[in-house]
């Protein structure tokens, strides 16, 4: 579909012509009185998700009209949103860390926001109700994370600081259909970077330390990698993981399928501060936002 979504600290949402580079949708009334800090598309469900900064959640539905055809691709030339409803029971919070959203087929939505305490809560989406699956953080009695992580009494790991971007680990190219996301990747107010598995009790799979500033932006991506051993051609999947931060480096973390690091790369951005940062499907590229 030939479109973006945004939304503006006004709290409007808007869907955006890529085509003809005007905006093809406004909503009406005031969509977030304080204000819209994510806008998320799921796209097997073709819905969309709009989060205020109070923390609450509207679901839209995506209606188009099909028009006419540049190359091989259909276009649309009238596009707009139904309102379905503020999603139900999701406890998450005032704050700047925007929602992420992952379609999963026949197992539907699933939406990952900041709650109380500092924990990040996933839940699963049904019609406008919604289903915690899972939460990441809190308290795990007598397990040592590392010097500095263990909960303190409140049951918070209160050395990490908030969480301030988050991004669910897509499905693995290779893997048939799942029941839902299986990792999130978490950056921290401290700089850390955490991968999480979604499960009960969640499991911290992998950690790092690549910024001096809180991770304001994160982004993921499954790429096949081919190479050779001896006269055989051998091909793997590496998980690509880009963070941004207030300081000024962007980092790249390759890992393999069972969370091992592979390698790095630090890029060293001339002017500090990265406020949003993106894959290409493939991982080759990825785009930046400063500031």
């Amino acid at each position: 579909d030939w479109f973006l979504v945004s939304g503006d600290l006004d709290g409007y949402i808007r869907m955006w012509s890529v085509i003809e580079h005007v905006a093809c949708y406004v909503s009406p009334d005031i969509v977030h009185n304080d204000g819209v800090i994510a806008v998320q598309v799921a796209e097997s469900t073709r819905k969309v998700y709009s989060q205020g900064k109070h923390g609450e959640v509207m679901q839209w539905n995506v209606s188009t009209t099909r028009g006419g055809r540049i190359g091989d691709s259909e276009w649309f030339d009238r596009v707009q949103l139904e309102r379905v409803g503020l999603l139900h029971d999701l406890p998450f919070v005032l704050g700047f860390c925007g929602i992420d959203v992952r379609s999963e087929g026949v197992s539907g939505d699933w939406i990952a926001g900041v709650m109380e305490g500092d924990q990040v809560g996933v839940f699963q989406v049904n019609g406008v109700e919604t289903v915690r699956i899972s939460t990441l953080g809190g308290r795990f009695p007598g397990e040592d994370h590392g010097s500095g992580d263990r909960a303190n009494s409140s049951g918070t790991f209160s050395t990490w600081g908030m969480p301030m971007s988050i991004a669910f680990v897509p499905k693995r190219p290779d893997t048939e259909s799942s029941d839902g996301p299986e990792a999130l990747v978490v950056g921290y107010e401290d700089g850390g970077v955490r991968i999480w598995s979604i499960g009960q009790p969640p499991v911290i799979q992998y950690r790092y330390q690549p910024h001096r500033e809180p991770v304001f932006a994160i982004d993921c991506v499954w790429r096949i990698e081919v190479g050779s051993k001896g006269t055989d051609t051998i091909a793997g999947v590496v998980l690509l993981v880009a963070s941004g931060a207030g300081d000024d480096r962007i980092c790249v973390h390759v890992l393999n399928a069972e969370w091992k690091q592979l390698r790095t790369k630090t890029v060293v951005l001339k002017r500090k501060g990265c406020a949003e940062i993106s894959f290409r499907p493939d991982g080759r590229i990825f785009a930046t936002a400063g500031w």
